[in-house]
């Protein structure tokens, strides 16, 4: 079984290690996609899609038990990385863990795996039932290294009482430091926006990006060239100018979420923005750079489960 960090993220925390070594060099996206349900193809009416409970059936189900079978699917097609979108599994008991060779079965040749995995929120008077971890596994290693997400929207940055959920802006820049991996790193859901966005005034205009944490100079510091963002679901179009800067200097920002939560979203479940298209991010719907595997969402059949989306991403 793998070995997992599973504390409650409160307060502000300090590493005493780093994120492990991911090569990156063919990374592949994994994505579930409720209006690609099983063999039927329904699409979520508008009723499920507003259902709190419909939604955490759906968040609950994850990838499993086809883990093995996504990452072999990925590994032959020639990723050294795997990146699922978040809600990736849900632990209930202990039986519920993810084993090593469930992620990295023999014949496999890929070297990390990251994924969010849910398990029992135990906090007294616990607002949410569950906490969610994303963990980079790797080959090499048993156990996971977890990476927690610091704050989701613009509102969480700016609160002044901290969250016992949520952690100020200034513990998200300390964090980051040790997120990174040699060109690598990673920034989980909303945390893109560490960066704000001023509307054009002017039809056609650009919009301005602000940054005041000095983010981008910091990953331009540290050489990070590759910033890895499992999102939870689709994001509103503020989020596209977000991406497209932290994309500056050649650096390239991979999003992955699922698909089917919301009414109106975007046909494919990733965006690619390239350091030197970030003037083109109103064309980012469509990610060209994407090769998606085809006829991955032919399984699983059962219309209670999701379909899941394959694509792999040759980088720079």
């Amino acid at each position: 079984m793998l070995e997992h960090n599973s504390s409650a993220p409160t307060g502000k925390r300090t590493r005493k290690s780093t994120m492990p070594e991911i090569p990156c060099r063919c990374l592949a996206l994994v994505a579930c996609d409720w209006k690609r349900q099983g063999a039927s193809d329904r699409t979520l009416s508008d009723s499920e899609l507003k259902s709190k409970r419909k939604r955490n059936q759906k968040i609950e189900t994850g990838f499993a038990p086809h883990f093995a079978k996504i990452v072999r699917i990925a590994s032959d097609h020639g990723a050294d990385t795997i990146l699922f979108s978040p809600w990736s599994h849900t632990v209930t008991k202990a039986r519920d863990e993810l084993r090593h060779a469930d992620l990295f079965p023999k014949g496999t040749k890929h070297q990390a795996v990251i994924l969010g995995v849910r398990r029992r929120n135990n906090a007294k008077k616990a607002k949410n039932k569950y906490l969610e971890t994303i963990e980079v596994h790797t080959r090499s290693k048993q156990r996971s290294y977890p990476i927690f997400q610091q704050f989701s929207t613009t509102r969480d940055k700016k609160q002044r009482k901290r969250d016992k959920k949520q952690c100020k802006e200034e513990d998200f820049m300390d964090d980051l430091r040790n997120r990174r991996c040699g060109k690598v790193t990673a920034f989980i859901c909303g945390e893109t926006n560490i960066v704000s966005v001023k509307r054009a005034k002017s039809k056609g205009g650009h919009h301005v990006v602000v940054d005041k944490r000095n983010v981008r100079a910091l990953l331009d510091a540290n050489g990070v060239r590759v910033v890895l963002n499992p999102v939870h679901d689709y994001m509103t179009w503020k989020m596209k100018p977000k991406r497209a800067a932290l994309s500056s200097e050649k650096r390239t920002v991979v999003s992955v979420w699922n698909r089917g939560y919301k009414k109106r979203e975007a046909k494919i479940p990733w965006t690619v923005y390239w350091g030197d298209k970030t003037a083109d991010w109103r064309d980012q719907d469509a990610s060209p750079e994407v090769e998606e595997l085809p006829d991955v969402c032919t399984w699983p059949v059962s219309p209670d489960e999701p379909g899941v989306r394959i694509g792999i991403l040759k980088l720079r």
